[in-house]
């Protein structure tokens, strides 16, 4: 296992399935009309469907209240519709409330919607369920293979000397490092048995920082708890579910109640979940392997970059604050700063941060920090009036790509220096 391909392969998995879920939530659409279901009779059932779901609304709410139910009727926007359709609500000896149709066809077609949409319902269910379970493989096989490749790099962490293969077992390996493989596969299934946070501890343990992702400790832990549910209790909330989670996650559930999946709740939890797999494996491959700090650097400058092109700015500026622990220099430390304040500014920060990039000394620093931070501040003629000074400050591959100056990119200014650059390299690129 390389620390770098896991990390590649992780996230390139949750964009996946980021992209699936998008797309089977778009393809799935509900109560679609089918052969036999008309327009006529889909916007019926629809109607049908929306007064009952006003009609046990205040049904409800009147049985909360303890006010006596003596009749309830649909309102009179619904009325002379339901009587078209031939449906009528009544309630029986006992108050319950009947729904009886006078159409038998439209009482077909009406059935045939519920079970549509049902379908649909199931369906979308499923899309979601599935998802949060290949999700949380995704990070179990992440956080199984940090354990292993620890245990590979320090075999006498787990006392490997002390464990026994029995004879059956030995005389099938062709030699002594298979023999080791096992022992570690052993031993990394029996720390997995544990759950998310027996694994936290165990990487706690062994040396690697997790303080950076504690605000997402417990949201992690429910999805794995709510992974748990699905696939061993069929989605129904038990005890051990509510013991286990946080209790800022658990209002209003029910043991014995059905817990669902939103499709907002999937796509917050899968960006949660790349997050904090991707900051846990980058902590994991410092402290297991601090002399790589080189490679490290290189591949995480490679990631952030790419990862706050696509506007990820969440995931870009925790990366970049990684590396800015790593680096030593100023200048280095200036230039990931920058994109830290960046990524802040698109989240919504940037009243938090503006005194800070205002008073930041780049006094002692190349022209290209201060043109950033010009960007930054949205100083445009500031910006201009440094560049055209020194034209040569920023490679001219920054000022097409580098995100920090989108805010001065679109300035009429910009445009006709990137046109003029281009004409003297005789480089002819379309400006968009």
């Amino acid at each position: 296992m390389s620390f770098k391909r896991e990390l590649n392969n992780f996230l390139k998995n949750l964009e996946a399935l980021e992209l699936f879920v998008e797309t089977q939530s778009k393809l799935i659409k509900p109560l679609k009309k089918g052969k036999s279901l008309s327009e006529k009779d889909l916007d019926g059932s629809i109607a049908v469907l929306e007064t009952m779901s006003e009609i046990f609304a205040e049904y409800s709410k009147q049985q909360e209240d303890d006010v006596e139910i003596k009749n309830i009727k649909p309102s009179n926007q619904h009325v002379e519709n339901l009587e078209n359709l031939g449906v009528s609500f009544t309630q029986n000896e006992d108050g319950q409330l009947q729904i009886e149709f006078t159409d038998n066809r439209f009482a077909e077609k009406f059935h045939e919607a519920i079970q549509l949409g049902d379908l649909t319902h199931r369906q979308i269910e499923l899309v979601y369920r599935n998802s949060l379970i290949s999700l949380m493989m995704y990070f179990e096989n992440l956080v199984s293979g940090i354990i292993k490749m620890r245990l590979k790099l320090f075999p006498d962490s787990f006392n490997p000397h002390d464990k026994t293969i029995k004879y059956s077992e030995l005389i099938e390996f062709e030699s002594l490092s298979d023999a080791l493989e096992f022992l570690i596969d052993n031993e990394v299934v029996k720390i997995m048995y544990g759950g998310f946070k027996d694994w936290l501890l165990y990487l706690k343990k062994s040396g690697v920082q997790t303080n950076k992702m504690d605000s997402l400790t417990e949201a992690i832990n429910e999805a794995h708890n709510r992974r748990n549910l699905f696939v061993h209790n069929d989605g129904i909330i038990n005890s051990i579910y509510l013991k286990k989670v946080h209790t800022e996650y658990t209002v209003g559930l029910e043991k014995g109640k059905s817990i669902k999946i939103t499709n907002d709740y999937i796509k917050d939890v899968i960006e949660k979940v790349k997050k904090y797999g991707a900051i846990l494996l980058l902590n994991a491959w410092r402290a297991y392997q601090g002399s790589e700090k080189e490679e490290r650097l290189e591949s995480c400058e490679r990631l952030a970059y790419s990862i706050m092109k696509k506007g990820e700015w969440d995931l870009a500026k925790a990366i970049y604050e990684f590396i800015y622990e790593e680096l030593n220099t100023y200048g280095d430390k200036t230039r990931t700063q920058i994109n830290i304040w960046l990524c802040k500014k698109e989240l919504g920060y940037f009243k938090n941060v503006q005194e800070e990039i205002e008073s930041y000394d780049v006094s002692g620093l190349q022209t290209q920090y201060h043109l950033c931070i010009a960007s930054i501040l949205e100083q445009n003629d500031k910006f201009f009036e440094m560049l055209d000074k020194e034209p040569n400050s920023l490679e001219e591959e920054y000022l097409k790509d580098w995100p920090v100056l989108g805010y001065v990119r679109t300035d009429e200014r910009m445009k006709r220096y990137l046109k003029t650059s281009m004409a003297n390299d005789d480089v002819k690129v379309e400006i968009v």
